[in-house]
């Protein structure tokens, strides 16, 4: 079997600037990984209000996740009401929203192309094995399978967004 080639992440997206994805976002920028950190608008202010106080509150945690302080000004604020075509450029995108919410997004996701879709990494609790253990292994069947349950569960985030967005929204 030929040796993978390395999968190599230089912008990477995070769903939720709440306490763990702040924090993944900030051992993306301490890796030199280009991050952008997602969170619903704010109803009042700048629609990055929410985001950007999630990473000012990056600089007050003890021990800090940051490298050094100034490393907060590298993660690039976002929204899910003005930012989402974004997740176009982005090698990954890791999904750390609270689970007590039922979130989607209306988003084009089927829009997006195979390779963009397969970027997408859905936080699942487990209950399916990561998709690079299922891919280890070649199976044509079980690859059309894997990729059915990722758009699946990639629809289904994206709609608890939308979901998230009107309970906040209220």
């Amino acid at each position: 079997m030929p040796a993978a080639s390395p999968f190599i992440v230089r912008k990477a997206a995070v769903l939720g600037a709440g306490v763990m994805g702040a924090q993944i976002a900030a051992h993306l920028v301490n890796s030199n990984v280009s991050a952008l950190l997602y969170e619903l608008p704010a109803k009042e202010g700048d629609p990055n209000g929410n985001v950007l106080k999630a990473i000012d509150n990056l600089r007050k945690l003890e021990p800090s996740p940051l490298a050094t302080p100034a490393r907060a000004g590298f993660i690039q604020p976002a929204n899910y009401a003005q930012h989402l075509e974004q997740l176009r450029d982005c090698d990954l995108v890791i999904e750390a929203i609270a689970e007590r919410y039922e979130i989607s997004l209306d988003t084009p996701w089927r829009d997006l192309s195979q390779e963009e879709q397969d970027r997408f990494l859905n936080g699942t609790g487990g209950e399916r094995p990561p998709v690079e253990m299922e891919a280890a292994i070649p199976d044509p069947a079980r690859e059309a399978a894997t990729r059915e349950r990722l758009l699946a569960d990639a629809e289904k985030a994206f709609a608890r967004f939308a979901e998230a967005k009107a309970f906040w929204d209220e």
